[in-house]
């Protein structure tokens, strides 16, 4: 699986990552509210991923920007 990923161009695998971000980052909210309602961890832990996500993205800019087509 993990071949026919890499295989995919790099705007289909930005894609998929975006979608797991936010997928995931929907099920810990949840899960924090679900279990501490009072603290907000969740946070943290979204805003970590979100900055994962735009080291992504700006590897997508610097790929897509010095590939010839």
């Amino acid at each position: 699986m993990d071949d026919k990923i890499k295989g995919l161009p790099a705007k289909a695998q930005l894609q998929r990552r975006a979608l797991r971000l936010v997928l995931t980052c929907a099920i810990v909210l949840i899960i924090n509210h679900l279990v501490t309602p009072g603290l907000n961890w969740s946070l943290w832990v979204v805003g970590g991923l979100v900055i994962a996500f735009l080291y992504d993205l700006i590897d997508f800019f610097i790929i897509h920007r010095n590939t010839k087509e």
